[in-house]
Parts: C-alpha cells; structure tokens; sequence
C-alpha cells in the first residue's frame, strides 16, 4: 500500500517532546522520593502503579503498613491506621499533582522505575498519511499544479495570483487580460 507523507508538524512535535520529558524528569524525581518516605518499596510494579493508578499504591501502604504493626498492642495500631490515613491522603495528593492525561500516558514507557517519552510515537503522531488512491491522485494533480505555478511566480507570488485564472463553464482557463509582460520581463 502506497503511503505519502502530506503533513510533518515537528514543531509541534518538539514542544509536546519537550513537555513531556519535563514532567517525566519531575516523576522520576517525586516518586522514588515519596515511596521510600513512605516506607514503600521502589519496584517497577510500585512505580508505575503510583502513576498510572495512584489509588492501587493505597493497598501497597496498607499491606506494607500492616506487616510492621502486626504484632502491635491493639491501641497502637488503631493510632498507626490513623496516622496511615493522614499519610495516604499526602500520597494521594502529591500523586494526584503527577497525573498524566490520556494523551501523555500513550506516549511515556517505563524502564524499571524510570519514565520515558517516546519520542518516535509522538513525532509519528504529528505526521499525516494519505493511502487512499484517490486522494493519492488528487495530491499528485495539486503538488504538479504547485510546481508549475511555483515556476512561473519564481519566488514572488502577486497577491492577486488568483485573477490569473479565469473560470468558465466549470473549467480554468487563462484571463486574457493578464498583464503577460510582468511575468516575462521580471528578473
């Protein structure tokens, strides 16, 4: 199948790029920092979950919350849950802050406990394709009409470039009272 690039939005691209690789960097900051003040463990399972689904990490805090104050006094571990609910809520929050949207989560990949753009993906996403043989065609009439008028105006297209073409009857044709001196005589 036949594939022609019409549009590449780099420009674009780069600042949703350099967007995104700021906020990674700020998550690759903040949630290592906020697991291990926790007490939770830096996995790759941990890491992506306090991201992508900062309500699971609530479960991690609480199991790993319970296998500390097991074996507590009945009294300190009701004061250590409480204490718990305060420190999830700071979590949460702070987590909460990091959200990524919908978009940004189709273009970030983990490498362990790491967050990552993927910068193919998003340029990739900037690109428009045509494939359909008609507009296939239709692309190769317009660009061959480009070209041609792009050598007529050699880099200085008039204004009123339009009231060069007369239409009749449907059709282009040439307005007889075009001053053809102009584009013939110009340097």
């Amino acid at each position: 199948m036949e594939k022609i690039l019409v549009k590449n939005d780099s420009h674009k691209a780069e600042h949703v790029i350099s967007e995104l690789q700021e906020k990674c960097s700020m998550i690759n900051n903040v949630i290592p920092s906020l697991l291990k003040a926790n007490d939770i463990e830096l996995t790759p399972d941990n890491f992506q979950m306090a991201l992508l689904n900062p309500k699971g990490i609530k479960k991690v805090y609480y199991s790993t919350l319970n296998e500390k104050i097991n074996n507590f006094p009945n009294v300190l571990q009701i004061t250590a849950r409480q204490e718990a609910d305060n420190a999830i809520n700071n979590i949460l929050d702070t987590l909460n802050e990091l959200e990524l949207s919908y978009i940004e989560k189709r273009y970030i990949v983990f490498s362990g406990t790491i967050c990552k753009v993927n910068v193919d993906a998003i340029k990739e996403n900037f690109k428009r394709y045509i494939t359909d043989a008609k507009e296939i065609e239709v692309f190769n009439l317009v660009k061959q009409a480009a070209n041609v008028l792009n050598e007529l105006f050699k880099g200085d297209i008039p204004l009123n470039w339009t009231s060069i073409f007369m239409a009749e009857n449907g059709k282009l044709k040439v307005n007889e009272d075009l001053n053809f001196d102009y584009f013939a005589n110009r340097k």
